[in-house]
């Protein structure tokens, strides 16, 4: 079954760096360039090629080189692995680069406008499958795209297609202007209506994971803040809980370390679905009210977690989202999804 793309659009640069210095990530794929890293001493010499004067294929001589991936989408950009780089190769005067993406969440990408990708499907580019190695130690397998190019040092248009149906990304990003460290909290708190439609009722959803959980809570106390009762499990070996008001007698449950890395609010006899991604948020909240019928769910990822009942007041001694030094910068998305 042909599914239903979002199809958004990015303007994107590539600035040469220097010979390949690697980023630890290897691809396969009907499409995929050869990524093996090169020697290391390259990476000592990195320089950013001046961007007034862009180098066509006249310009570079055959070879593998190292380029700076730039988009003005938080949407897309080279994973965190690869330090915003991938590999550009020049063979025969013809230019392509390869980048390692952040996820397998981007299916496909047209170089070109988002107004034209549709009608140009036998241009979409393919992903390949990218294993990236990350400075702990741990690797995971992402999309990587082949792009062939023009020039470096140019903007170029990129569009971008997903398979989440609609999709709304939020980014949020925390600056410290001031002298002194600050630390801050931060969560978001999206609500949705129950039930989506007149033909359905409250009855009629799932909270869904996307593995086996055990959800570990946090007790909140009534008026918000973590209480002095202790932890409790919401629910033991699970990959959905039925929603009800019954499930909210207690007011909210603030889930912790779960292992999946999205959370659906499900309907059961179409499939139809809110998906939000939870993944890197440490505490995920569902909240609604326990009046019948239900009338909304929040499904809420947090970076921090409300002060306590009883606890201190001060900042340095509340679990923060982050300490940012002056002049540091912090960001965060939340990335939600209306599937059919």
């Amino acid at each position: 079954m042909k599914q239903n793309r979002v199809i958004s659009g990015a303007v994107a640069a590539l600035v040469l760096a220097a010979l390949l210095a690697g980023c630890g990530s290897t691809a396969t794929g009907a499409s995929s360039a050869d990524s093996t890293p090169a020697a290391t001493e390259a990476a000592g010499s990195e320089a950013t090629a001046p961007t007034a004067e862009p180098q066509t294929e006249a310009a570079l001589p055959d070879g593998v080189y190292t380029a700076e991936f730039e988009t003005d989408s938080s949407m897309v950009h080279a994973n965190e692995a690869c330090d915003g780089k991938g590999t550009l190769t020049v063979a025969d005067g013809k230019m392509t680069f390869h980048v390692s993406l952040a996820s397998k969440k981007i299916v496909n990408l047209y170089l070109g406008t988002a107004e034209d990708a549709p009608s140009h499907e036998s241009d979409w580019l393919q992903p390949t499958t990218d294993t990236v190695t990350y400075s702990d130690g741990t690797s995971d397998e992402v999309y990587g795209y082949d792009i062939p190019l023009d020039a470096v040092d140019t903007d170029f248009q990129l569009a971008i297609l997903g398979t989440k149906g609609t999709w709304y990304d939020h980014t949020v990003s925390v600056r410290n202007t001031g002298r002194e460290t600050l630390r801050f909290g931060l969560g978001f708190h999206p609500g949705f209506t129950l039930p989506f439609d007149d033909k359905h009722t409250d009855a009629d959803y799932d909270i869904l994971f996307d593995t086996v959980e055990s959800p570990l809570c946090l007790n909140t106390a009534p008026n918000g803040l973590i209480g002095a009762a202790p932890d409790y499990y919401l629910a033991r070996n699970v990959t959905r809980i039925p929603l009800s008001a019954e499930l909210f007698a207690r007011d909210s449950h603030c889930m912790v370390n779960l292992k999946s890395k999205s959370i659906c609010v499900l309907e059961r006899d179409t499939g139809r679905r809110i998906r939000v991604d939870i993944e890197n948020f440490p505490y995920t909240l569902i909240w609604s009210t326990p009046q019948k019928p239900m009338r909304f769910i929040c499904v809420e990822p947090w970076h921090s977690i409300p002060g306590e009942d009883d606890g201190p007041i001060e900042w340095a001694q509340k679990p923060c989202a982050a300490s940012l030094e002056p002049g540091e910068v912090w960001q965060t998305a939340l990335d939600m999804a209306f599937e059919r």
